[in-house]
């Protein structure tokens, strides 16, 4: 943190430079810079996109407009978020951002687009471009007012990812072939199943993951929600009932460590949003120190909830 902080506060000092009246000049660039060394033109590209690494997306792109060699730093980033801000010229930003950043490698991608967003905005095919670059984490937050989008197939068999998040109108749609064998943190919230087998082929597929968190409504489309991971050390499972247009939430696991992989072997969560199966391995009936040490130990017992 100390460190995000040093550079934010190094940017903001950098920023107050170029826009100095004093600093700022007609020569040649490269005529300025010899001129003056300790202009941040100067600096290296390499301290360059670790300054532009702190700051917004939109702000770093903004700097194309600087100089000729500002124009070809920020496609170097190796990451890149974008949120809508009440524009709808946010999806033709976010194309011309990924058509620009030349970057063979694109460690990140974050988006998240509001009601303002246009719904022709083919968000596929920008997942396509990532994923073709070697992506490692993919966050998706879909709050415009078109219907639950699907994503490529290329996503579910891409080596690189290793973070994977999808929020709200995400059609989670997996068919065969599928693998994520990268893949080590899953979230899901309030996204929408093609149906039980895209859970169970989208948590199969991938061999090391060890963080599943999960969001759902209680009127989503799944009866049954079935977790069978043998890797996993944690799970973070929430649902809420809408009422009136409102959000209740009601945790049924929150935080849970899973110490012995052995021990947890399925979570079932019914269409009533009681917790129907914990299977934490063969225990005694009538051994109830060893029953508790097994639940304490996986710390994956869940209180059933109450339905409204």
């Amino acid at each position: 943190m100390a460190t995000s902080m040093g550079c934010l506060s190094c940017w903001s000092f950098f920023w107050d430079i170029i826009h100095d009246d004093e600093h700022i000049s007609t020569v040649p660039e490269t005529e300025s810079c010899q001129i003056n060394e300790t202009r941040i033109c100067a600096f290296p590209n390499d301290l360059l996109l670790q300054i532009l690494h702190h700051v917004p997306t939109k702000e770093a792109v903004a700097t194309s407009i600087l100089s000729k060699r500002w124009r070809y730093v920020w496609p170097m980033v190796p990451r890149l978020e974008f949120k809508e801000d009440d524009s709808e010229s946010v999806g033709w930003f976010i194309e011309k951002s990924l058509q620009l950043h030349k970057a063979p490698k694109l460690d990140s991608l974050v988006v998240e687009l509001g009601p303002h967003c246009p719904v022709d905005v083919d968000v596929g095919k920008w997942v396509e471009n990532v994923v073709n670059r070697g992506v490692k984490e993919l966050d998706f937050n879909l709050l415009w007012t078109a219907e639950p989008t699907g994503f490529p197939k290329c996503l579910y068999t891409c080596n690189t990812l290793v973070d994977l998040s999808l929020s709200n109108k995400i059609l989670v749609n997996v068919s065969s072939p599928v693998r994520l064998p990268s893949l080590l943190t899953l979230s899901l919230r309030f996204v929408v199943y093609k149906d039980e087998e895209s859970l169970v082929s989208l948590l199969s597929s991938s061999p090391v993951l060890n963080c599943l968190k999960v969001d759902r409504h209680k009127d989503d489309n799944l009866t049954k929600f079935t977790v069978k991971v043998s890797t996993l050390k944690q799970l973070h499972y929430n649902t809420t009932r809408r009422k009136d247009g409102v959000e209740d939430e009601e945790d049924v696991v929150e935080e849970n460590e899973v110490e012995d992989d052995d021990d947890v072997d399925e979570v079932e969560d019914d269409e009533e949003g009681v917790v129907e199966e914990v299977d934490v391995g063969e225990v005694e009936e009538d051994d109830d120190d060893d029953l508790n040490r097994s639940l304490q130990n996986s710390a994956m017992f869940i209180t059933p909830i109450t339905s409204f």
